[in-house]
């Protein structure tokens, strides 16, 4: 009777041994999947900060391109208003042959069998008037060669501008594709602390480790999408730079103010001419009549 007494001892503290080892095995998940809720809250704050940065910076990128795609419009009309500008000059400009036809033209009129004495003197009359006239009309050659010189320092600043402004494509590329990876990472910790919460709340452990391996997922899209987006944005700020001091080195050139200086010394010196011709007085207001 002892024997048997003795026995169902050891069988009630085999069961409470049985029952405590399982107990200490499910407190073993709870804790696990309450560090893991914690860690993936901590990766999903990260996340979600990383992403609100980026969007950030997408805006400010999109509006220093709008910046400079402004000073590219404003090069490009600049540039069109010196090509109308030199093709008036050249319309204005006649041409060797057309100077060679008009004179052989009068030559033909004044040496035909009726052209003596009052006529051919008033027919060389003529053609000397004409090319005195032609003369003074034509535009000269260094207005013509400055205009030129302008339109071609206009290209070359537009061409620039246009570079300067595409540059900050990858920079945007960039932004735009890291919120939308940072996303994900953020997509992966929350589904993590929803079933790390499973596993706590059923002792799971085949759910803490589906957590766990979204969390991993959700670390790979931090660590990968920062070190691809600082590795393009690198290179982009790099291109942005060159660009912007080859534009900056055009706009502010030597050659530009030297041409806009001697231009307006010349009108200067034209104005100063014609009022010194001028007769006095002849600015004078007329006197009223009584």
């Amino acid at each position: 009777m002892a024997n048997a007494h003795e026995i169902a001892e050891k069988i009630e503290h085999a069961a409470h041994a049985s029952h405590g080892d399982h107990a200490g095995h499910d407190g073993g998940v709870g804790r696990l999947a309450g560090i893991t809720m914690a860690i993936l809250g901590v990766m999903l704050a990260l996340c979600a900060a990383m992403v609100g940065g980026e969007r950030t910076d997408l805006i400010s990128t999109m509006v220093e391109q709008s910046n400079t795609y402004g000073k590219y419009q404003a090069q490009r009309m600049k540039y069109r208003m010196t090509l109308t500008e030199l093709g008036t000059l050249h319309a204005l400009s006649p041409s060797h042959k057309e100077l060679a036809r008009f004179e052989e033209s009068i030559s033909r009129d004044g040496a035909g069998p009726s052209s003596k004495g009052a006529e051919s003197l008033t027919v060389d009359a003529v053609a000397r008037s004409t090319e005195a006239l032609v003369a003074i009309l034509q535009p000269r050659t260094s207005d013509i060669e400055r205009t030129m010189n302008a339109g071609k320092r206009y290209g070359e600043e537009l061409e620039a501008a246009q570079g300067w402004a595409e540059s900050y494509d990858e920079a945007v590329e960039a932004h735009f594709e890291a919120s939308e990876h940072y996303e994900w990472g953020q997509l992966a910790a929350e589904i993590g602390i929803v079933i790390a919460s499973v596993a706590l709340l059923l002792a799971n452990r085949k759910a803490w480790y589906i957590s766990v391996a979204m969390g991993a997922v959700c670390l790979f899209s931090l660590v990968s999408t920062y070190v691809t987006t600082r590795s393009h944005l690198h290179h982009a700020e790099a291109a942005v730079a060159e660009t912007k001091a080859k534009y900056t080195a055009l706009r502010h050139g030597a050659e530009g103010k030297d041409d806009d200086a001697q231009l307006l010394a010349d009108v200067d010196a034209k104005l100063k001419q014609l009022e010194a011709s001028e007769p006095a007085g002849a600015h004078e207001p007329p006197a009223a009549h009584p």
